[in-house]
């Protein structure tokens, strides 16, 4: 094994970090994050000392090298850093690494975690990508991430934001185009939650495969490195289009693609319930290959009206409990993301059936 002979640019002194492998292009150790202190450590991204401290540095560039980019996300956690690497669904500007997993030897340990060999695979490929590396403790971490006890697992990438295609009178036919090799569309209306966001992706992308286009109104929640979290990683693996008119787009699929729109709001008298459409659906899907637009909306009021009224099917999901003993509780609905999942795996179940005939 080799070491990295470095003079750290803080401490300004020649210290031998005992480093698992060579080539790292920037390395430095934040010992003044220490959790344990009287005084609290204040975030690395808002950290700037004075002139006169700065001056008592030798190099002092290290500290340039903390200021972060305007617009970039720290991303955090195991999977979403390791695919926003593997996919480069992102620029990877440096990674903050903390210091104890570094310079962890996997190689030497009997079961390794699933969270020590996904660090162990970044930093692979950190090397490999030459992508600066910077060493912390957890609490300095913790800040990067966004304070609070945020899961971060010891890994935090400096990130551009994901991509989102605007879709625009110039692109719609090319995005048609796209959503045409999609069996299902899916559309989210609203979604202003990022973990109910994350959850309702990370479903979608287990349950449908990844690589597929997701339609978002503007109203949706960003997709912020809470929302990857929570997804654990699906946002690097999906197409993300925002649509500023969306009722338009749902009248160009339904007319261009002969979708069928399917809606979902609380039961109500209007509603069908989801088994009903779904055996309709499933009569319909053998006579030709159905393809399906999904509609999701707001935690709170749900798919906006003027969504609803270009719905073919609203469905909803009934409790199996009667509707006095549902009536009188105070939990009288799911969450969104719970609501998704068991739609989608409805609809989806009867596509893999057609397919197996």
């Amino acid at each position: 094994m080799e070491f990295l002979l470095t003079k750290c640019k803080l401490c300004s002194s020649s210290v031998q970090h005992n480093l698992p492998f060579s080539n790292i292009t920037q390395v430095a150790f934040m010992s003044r994050y220490n959790k344990h202190s009287a005084k609290r450590p204040r975030s690395p991204l808002s950290f700037r000392p004075n002139q006169d401290r700065r001056n008592a540095y030798e190099d002092s560039s290290a500290f340039d090298e903390l200021e972060p980019y305007e617009t970039n996300d720290f991303l955090y956690g195991v999977y979403p850093c390791l695919l926003a690497l593997k996919h480069k669904s992102r620029i990877v500007h440096r990674a903050f690494v903390r210091k104890d997993y570094f310079q962890t030897d996997t190689s030497r340990i009997q079961n390794p975690s699933k969270m020590l060999l996904g660090v162990r695979s970044i930093l692979d490929i950190l090397e490999r990508e030459r992508i600066p590396v910077m060493l912390y403790n957890r609490a300095a971490l913790s800040f990067m991430s966004g304070g609070g006890d945020k899961p971060h697992q010891g890994v935090v990438l400096e990130v551009s934001p994901r991509e989102i295609t605007e879709v625009t009178e110039e692109n719609m036919q090319a995005t048609l185009q796209l959503l045409e090799k999609q069996q299902h569309v899916f559309i989210l209306d609203g979604i202003r939650d990022p973990m109910n966001l994350g959850a309702i992706l990370r479903t979608l992308c287990f349950l449908a495969g990844p690589k597929n286009s997701v339609i978002l109104t503007p109203q949706c929640s960003i997709l912020s490195p809470a929302c990857a979290k929570a997804s654990s990683g699906a946002v690097e693996l999906l197409n993300f289009h925002k649509s500023r008119d969306t009722s338009q787009l749902i009248d160009l699929l339904k007319s261009s693609q002969n979708r069928v729109v399917i809606g979902t709001d609380e039961p109500g008298p209007k509603n069908v319930d989801l088994d009903d459409i779904c055996r309709k659906l499933s009569m319909a899907q053998r006579a030709e290959k159905l393809k399906i637009v999904i509609v999701f909306g707001f935690e709170g009021s749900g798919v906006s009206k003027e969504l609803l009224n270009k719905c073919d099917h609203v469905v909803s999901v009934s409790s199996f409990g009667t509707g006095t003993e549902v009536a009188e509780t105070a939990v009288n609905s799911l969450n969104v993301s719970a609501a998704f999942s068991i739609v989608l795996y409805k609809l989806l179940e009867i596509s893999s059936q057609q397919n197996l005939d």
